[in-house]
């Protein structure tokens, strides 16, 4: 598979010494509601 310059820079900035990524997940439904919702954000739903 070919990718381009920029791309293997960019998971070369997320990945270690030995190429395993190093990345975080985190959870963001929160501040999704309270976007979507500002008044009520437990009424926000979502699928």
């Amino acid at each position: 598979m070919r990718i381009s310059v920029g791309k293997l820079r960019g998971l070369q900035q997320i990945s270690d010494d030995t190429g395993r990524f190093t990345m975080i997940a985190m959870d963001q439904r929160g501040s999704l509601q309270k976007m979507l919702h500002p008044e009520n954000p437990k009424a926000a739903t979502y699928p």
